[in-house]
């Protein structure tokens, strides 16, 4: 036995092949954990260049470990090594930097980070030239408070208000990559050719759209809504139940209207609902959007858990997916202009209106559901019962809002309260887009 391991041990081609392999393992193993540490770049172009420079860094730190005496930290070496690299391909990316960009791939997209809000601020912070677009090209952006652009940012877009002295626009810059959103927009500007539908805004999706670094990247362009968002013109009105009862009739008509044309929203809700000066509805962020040429596919989110049926999912994909949602908004506004103190009472304005998350998913035990099934104003009750009712149903099954409200018949009985303060806990798994 030990005459065998002696053989194996002495043998220099065996010997030879092993730390070859090892040597050829270890860096590129080390050269691509630098890359992913310190390589991202918003350059398609120099992931490549980038990469093969991680390599070299990489081999020089392995032949370092295993060969060289550790008389220098490691760190040091790894730093140098790292700066060596970067200065051969920053002469790349000085060579290119006079070439005019152009649209990039989708699989180029793919391999690199999609840029974040700080990515975009600074891209339209730096030169307005960021933009393809000419009229976006000779608008300035919204400042804040220190001159510089103020977007709004939510989970799935940063947008900013640009404007010159004859218009006003929207950019929407996405914060992750829709596969076929491009094919969603289109088939929907497709369908509204012709449509009258004053409740949606114009738009035009623009695939070469910002630049941020040397890449382009889509925007959404659409006119800018001089109104306020659903809970704050709520929250003005709040004591004004005339001015309450006419929203209500101008939201129902909205959703009735875009149901006659085959169209659904995907996620109502008060972050894409603004109300104008003179009552009229508008509504914003079309992702979701269903109509009749996308109904082989699924939908790509999920809306705003506080206002969708716990049991929908990414199948519910039709012209009718709205009701649920559609019938949230119309009851918490109409029960809102009979008791403005019920704001107060269930917290609302807080990413709500009347409603949150977990009064969908265990209805029985809602603090919503007992203030509203118990309040005095039978109207109210009765509304509260028959939004509770649809939860009980499948999404493909929940009415039209055209059809009249009706107490449900077998309706179980509400059980014990769970804490009001358990109702500003977040759900725990938040639907995203896709």
């Amino acid at each position: 036995m030990d005459n065998n391991l002696a053989r194996k041990s002495n043998d220099p081609t065996k010997d030879t092949l092993c730390f070859a392999t090892w040597l050829v393992a270890a860096t590129f193993a080390t050269g691509f954990t630098i890359f992913f540490v310190f390589g991202h770049t918003q350059q398609p172009e120099l992931i490549i260049t980038k990469l093969m420079f991680c390599c070299y860094a990489g081999l020089g730190f392995v032949l370092y470990g295993s060969i060289f005496l550790p008389c220098i930290p490691a760190a040091v070496v790894v730093r140098f090594l790292v700066a060596l690299a970067w200065s051969g391909s920053a002469q790349h990316e000085y060579s290119r930097t006079e070439r005019k960009p152009t649209s990039t791939s989708h699989f180029a997209r793919a391999i690199q980070p999609w840029p974040s809000p700080q990515d975009y601020n600074e891209s339209i912070q730096s030169s307005l030239s960021c933009f393809a677009d000419e009229e976006l090209l000779a608008a300035e952006p919204e400042p804040n408070a220190f001159g510089l652009p103020k977007p709004i940012s939510g989970n799935f877009a940063s947008v900013y208000h640009l404007y010159n002295d004859r218009s006003e626009w929207a950019v929407r810059c996405f914060l992750q990559p829709l596969a076929d959103q491009e094919q969603r927009y289109r088939a929907l500007s497709a369908a509204l050719a012709g449509v009258n539908a004053p409740y949606l805004v114009g738009f035009s999706f623009i695939d070469r759209g910002l630049r941020v670094g040397s890449q382009w990247f889509p925007i959404l362009k659409m006119e800018w809504v001089r109104g306020l968002p659903l809970l704050l013109y709520i929250e003005k009105h709040l004591e004004e139940a005339s001015v309450l009862q006419a929203l209500a009739e101008s939201f129902k008509k909205t959703v009735l209207n875009m149901q006659s044309h085959n169209i659904a929203h995907g996620d109502l809700q008060h972050g894409n609902i603004f109300v104008e000066g003179d009552g009229r509805v508008r509504l914003v962020d079309y992702d979701g959007c269903f109509v009749g040429e996308l109904s082989a596919k699924m939908s790509n989110e999920l809306g705003h858990p506080n206002y969708q049926h716990p049991q929908r999912t990414r199948a519910d994909f039709n012209a009718s997916m709205d009701n649920f949602s559609a019938w949230l908004i119309w009851i918490s506004i109409v029960c809102l202009a009979e008791d403005y103190l019920l704001w107060d009472k269930l917290g609302s304005g807080d990413e709500c209106l009347l409603f949150r998350y977990q009064d969908m998913a265990n209805p029985r035990h809602s603090w919503a559901f007992h203030v509203l099934e118990s309040h005095s104003a039978q109207s109210i009750h009765l509304k509260a019962r028959f939004l509770r009712s649809l939860i009980g149903m499948k999404p493909s099954e929940i009415p039209s809002l055209s059809e009249p409200v009706s107490d449900p018949k077998g309706l179980p009985l509400l059980g014990s309260v769970i804490s009001p303060q358990a109702r500003t806990n977040k759900p725990s798994e938040q639907p995203t887009k896709t």
